[in-house]
């Protein structure tokens, strides 16, 4: 290997990683109690990010809020990452 010039790529292993502290998290104000009696009572919120492409090498964000009454969305938003502005 060194009459080549060749070397091996060595990568240190991390050990005792250190979590990151968590989000604040809200209460659960519903308590799994998903009755509503009429509109606009409950609104949800959530976000996931989808992979696309050939071997998922794209990804969208899609946020949406649903009103739990009718289980109808009242909005939704596709963007390219978490953090990026909302457009009017």
């Amino acid at each position: 290997m060194r009459e080549l010039g060749i070397r091996c790529l060595v990568h240190p292993k991390k050990h005792n990683r250190v979590k990151q502290s968590e989000q604040y998290i809200q209460d659960n104000l519903l308590n799994q109690n998903f009755n509503v009696s009429r509109p606009n009572q409950v609104w949800l919120a959530d976000s996931t990010e989808l992979s696309y492409g050939i071997n998922g090498e794209y990804k969208v964000r899609l946020s949406g809020v649903l009103d739990l009454y009718g289980r109808r969305l009242l909005s939704y938003h596709l963007s390219p990452t978490e953090t990026s502005e909302t457009e009017v």
